[in-house]
């Protein structure tokens, strides 16, 4: 369970998350990290991360158990975070596992529905195949340049997908997206070149700009329903994006062509 070793008790200035369990080499004494905040040096303009650790009972005592939430964490032989385990958390906190390259695959808990801003960007080696099916938000930059991400779909009760979400995914391979998502950010798919939709939910009320940018692997996109809100850039870059099927008028969505220069639009189209 533990995930960091060293010497005598953690200091504020050890390197934690929330959750994480920090164990002494010396006594196997245990602290689990119960706060982090973020001092701001505004002479120096530095900014300085601290963690509060918390003494944990003794493993083997009546009230030696660890209560979630809290992550399990495995690391290689030079130190680096390779896999974690979340249990008993609702959310991935806010850029939780931002920047760990090396970190290959986590494990969800069950009830988790919400990802927040950074958790994994960067995550370079991740490359998770599937996401937890209570997830009903994706916060934004959640996982900003996960390069080898392979996701093929989303959770089905996914209602909001926010800014920067999965930009720069590049072996993101989604063929749809869910029945009832309602909000694309922008450059939310960015720079996605295995994306692979070939529809939009009837569901999905608001595009924002660039979200679909340079997703290259667009090929033909039909609208279940007709958005409130598109930007006049959300298919910018999509050079193989030939034909645009919306069951609206024309001029009753601004913008057109919503950045997709190549795109011959049919419009009040009905799937005849």
């Amino acid at each position: 369970m533990a995930e960091l070793s060293g010497v005598g008790a953690p200091t504020k200035e050890t390197v934690g998350r929330v959750g994480s369990i920090y164990t002494d080499t010396n006594t196997d004494k245990k602290y689990k990290c119960v706060l982090s905040y973020v001092h701001k040096d505004g002479y120096a303009k530095t900014e300085t991360t601290f963690y509060k650790w918390w003494p944990m009972p003794s493993e083997g005592a009546s009230d030696g158990t660890v209560e979630p939430p809290y992550v399990k964490e495995t690391y290689n032989a030079s130190g680096d975070l390779i896999a974690a385990e979340l249990v008993g958390m609702e959310s991935v906190r806010k850029k939780a596992f931002s920047d760990c390259s090396a970190l290959t695959s986590v494990k969800f808990p069950s009830g988790l529905t919400g990802i927040r801003g950074y958790a994994f960007s960067y995550c370079t080696s991740l490359s998770l195949t599937s996401l937890p099916s209570e997830l009903t938000s994706i916060g934004e930059s959640a996982f900003t340049g996960c390069t080898k991400l392979a996701l093929t779909s989303l959770p089905s009760g996914l209602t909001s997908i926010s800014g920067y979400a999965f930009y720069n995914c590049k072996k993101l391979a989604l063929t749809s997206l869910p029945s009832g998502l309602t909000t694309v950010g922008e450059n939310a798919f960015c720079d996605c070149a295995n994306l692979a939709l070939t529809s939009l939910p009837s569901s999905l009320t608001k595009i924002s700009g660039y979200a679909f940018s340079y997703c290259t692997g667009l090929v033909s996109l039909t609208f279940k329903g007709t958005p409130t809100s598109m930007a006049s850039n959300s298919f910018n870059g999509c050079t193989n994006l030939t034909t645009l099927n919306v069951p609206w008028a024309e001029g009753a969505v601004a913008n057109a062509p919503w950045g997709a220069t190549n795109a011959t639009i049919n419009y009040n189209y009905t799937g005849e």
